[in-house]
């Protein structure tokens, strides 16, 4: 507290002039301790799913978590709708950026904004993608079966699918 504060303070406090007052500006000076304290646990708590990203930090509304250990998040589904997919329809770009489009995750067939300048490397979950581009926070595997132009489209069936990382958000 520093000297201005504690004037101020000691100012109220004389001119309080009733118990009934004494105890409102007590009372307040709790609440605003309490409010300083657990704050932040509160609207972390409002967080939930995907846009949670570590301890004390939200992603906006339309990203995800892309990565918890740097509190990265990306581009979740961005403008695309549940089932959009640019290898059936190449006029679902995202995001209002040509080199985005929408495609469907491999592991639970939810459609999600991505650049479409694949990372390379077919795979058959997301964390063969983590893996493989470890430095791509939200890298995930996508759904490529209907994409005439990817090489893993004729793979085996557990690993069809295709790395790609989210559009960017900027």
């Amino acid at each position: 507290m520093d000297t201005k504060q504690f004037d101020r303070l000691a100012r109220d406090v004389n001119q309080v002039g009733t118990r009934r007052g004494a105890l409102r500006l007590l009372g307040g000076g709790v609440l605003a301790g309490a409010l300083a304290l657990f704050g932040s646990e509160a609207a972390d708590a409002r967080c939930h799913g995907p846009r949670k990203c570590g301890r004390h930090h939200c992603c906006p509304k339309g990203e995800i978590c892309g990565d918890k250990a740097t509190k990265t998040c990306v581009a979740g589904q961005g403008t695309c709708s549940a089932g959009d997919s640019f290898c059936l329809d190449s006029e679902n770009t995202c995001n209002g950026n040509d080199l985005c489009g929408c495609l469907q995750r491999k592991e639970d067939g939810k459609t999600r904004c991505v650049s479409l300048l694949s990372l390379g490397g077919c795979c058959g979950t997301d964390a063969d993608c983590v893996i493989a581009n470890p430095d791509v926070p939200g890298a995930a595997c996508f759904n490529v079966s209907d994409c005439a132009n990817s090489g893993c489209r004729n793979n085996a069936e557990t690993f069809n699918g295709d790395c790609y990382a989210p559009c960017p958000t900027t």
